[in-house]
């Protein structure tokens, strides 16, 4: 079933019927994105896609971490990164 966040309270639809319920938030849940990027103090803000990604994650209050391509590397065959928090 799809949920919707609306005014802070998340709803969940029925397909079937239509009807919404009210679905309790998640505790402690805040989504995160790391971002891949040019080194930050090159971009270009009025042309910059990946601006405008940070903008709109930071108005939703998502967490951002920022890595270059020289913060990600193998480990035991697993892809890790070195990341920094950012605020856009």
């Amino acid at each position: 079933m799809p949920v919707t966040q609306d005014r802070g309270i998340a709803q969940q639809t029925d397909r079937m019927h239509g009807e919404l319920s009210a679905v309790p938030p998640a505790r402690h849940s805040v989504m995160k994105l790391g971002i891949v990027m040019d080194p930050i103090e090159g971009i270009k803000i009025s042309k910059d896609s990946s601006f405008a990604m940070l903008l709109a994650a930071q108005a939703r209050g998502w967490e951002l971490y920022y890595m270059e391509m020289a913060d990600l590397y193998l480990q035991n065959n697993e892809a890790r990164g070195r990341m920094r928090r950012l605020e856009a």
